[in-house]
C-alpha cells in the first residue's frame, strides 16, 4: 500500500505566561497560553485585550519561550477541511 501524501506547515507560536489579578478574589493568578506567531510581532495591547475582563486585570506578560512545530494532515483531509482561494497572482 502506498503512502498516502502529507501537507505540512511549520508554525511559530510563543508561550506566555500572563500574571493578573483576580479582581473579585483580589488574588494574583498566573495563566500560560499559547499564542500564534514570534515574540517580536506580539503586541501588549491584544494580548491583554484578550485576557482582561471584569473579572481579571492583567499586570504583565513574560514571554516562555518561542516554540517551532511541524503540522501535517493528510492530503485528502486538506482537500476534504480546506478552503478554496483564488489564483495567486504574479507581480512584475
Amino acid at each position: 500500500m502506498a503512502r498516502e501524501r502529507m501537507i505540512t506547515r511549520t508554525i511559530n507560536t510563543t508561550v506566555l505566561e500572563i500574571i493578573g489579578v483576580n479582581l473579585d478574589t483580589l488574588e494574583t493568578e498566573r495563566k500560560e497560553t499559547v499564542w500564534p506567531g514570534r515574540a517580536k510581532d506580539i503586541k501588549y495591547e491584544d494580548v491583554e485585550s484578550a485576557f482582561q475582563n471584569d473579572h481579571y486585570a492583567v499586570a504583565t506578560i513574560h514571554i516562555v519561550k518561542e516554540v517551532e512545530s511541524l503540522y501535517g494532515m493528510p492530503e485528502s483531509d486538506f482537500i476534504a477541511h480546506a478552503k478554496i482561494m483564488p489564483p495567486r497572482t504574479t507581480v512584475e
